[in-house]
C-alpha cells in the first residue's frame, strides 16, 4: 500500500512527547539547562496524571493500582493482606481497568472522527478535473495558501489521487487538494 507524505492526523495518538516537552520547558530554569534534572518530576507528573480519554493514570493501566502521590502518604497502610488476595485483586483491577480504558477509548475516537466530520467536505474527484493542492512549503504567511492549477491523471479510492506536477506524476492526499471552480479565496 503505497502511503502519501505529510499525515499529521496520523501522529495524533502519541501525545506524551509534546505533553512531556510542555512539562519540561515549564519545570526548566530561564535558561532551559536544568531540564535533564527534571525529567524524572515530569515523567511521573505525567504517569499519575488520568489521561483525558480513557480516564486512567498510565501508572494505573501498566501496575492495576492507584499511584502512590505525596498526599496519599498521610494514610495508614493496611497490612492484612495476603499475597494471594494481592494477586487475584489485581488481575481483576487489571482486567477491570482495561475494559474501561478500551470503553473510554472507544467513545474519546467515536468524538474525535465526529468532531472531525463536522469539518470536512468530500469532494468528487474525477480525472481530467482541474484542482489546486495546499501549499505545505510555505516559508512565509505571505505566500499562497494554494497553488497549482494541477491536472487529476489518476484516481485512487478511497482518498488518493494521482496529479501531473511539473511533468512528473505525483501522488496526493484529497485532503490537501481542491477543486479549481471551488476556490473562493
Amino acid at each position: 500500500m503505497q502511503k502519501t507524505a505529510y499525515s499529521p492526523m496520523t501522529n495524533g495518538a502519541l501525545r506524551s512527547h509534546k505533553i512531556l516537552k510542555e512539562c519540561l520547558r515549564n519545570f526548566s530554569d530561564e535558561k532551559q539547562e536544568n531540564w535533564c534534572e527534571m525529567l524524572s518530576y515530569a515523567m511521573y507528573m505525567y504517569n499519575t496524571t488520568p489521561h483525558t480519554a480513557h480516564k486512567f493514570t498510565p501508572y494505573e493501566l501498566v501496575f492495576g493500582i492507584q499511584p502512590v502521590i505525596p498526599s496519599s502518604f498521610l494514610k495508614p497502610p493496611t497490612s492484612d493482606y495476603n499475597y494471594n488476595d494481592y494477586v487475584s485483586d489485581l488481575r481483576t483491577r487489571m482486567q477491570e481497568a482495561r475494559q474501561m480504558a478500551k470503553k473510554h477509548l472507544i467513545e474519546a475516537k467515536l468524538k474525535s472522527k465526529s468532531n472531525y466530520d463536522k469539518h470536512i467536505n468530500p469532494i468528487e474527484l474525477e480525472i481530467g478535473n482541474k484542482i489546486l493542492m495546499k501549499n505545505m512549503k510555505k516559508k512565509n504567511k505571505l505566500e499562497p495558501n494554494w497553488i497549482g492549477p494541477y491536472e487529476i491523471v489518476e484516481v485512487h479510492e478511497p482518498v488518493h489521487v494521482s496529479i501531473r506536477k511539473n511533468n512528473k506524476i505525483i501522488r496526493v492526499h484529497t485532503n490537501h487538494l481542491q477543486l479549481l471552480n471551488e476556490m473562493s479565496n
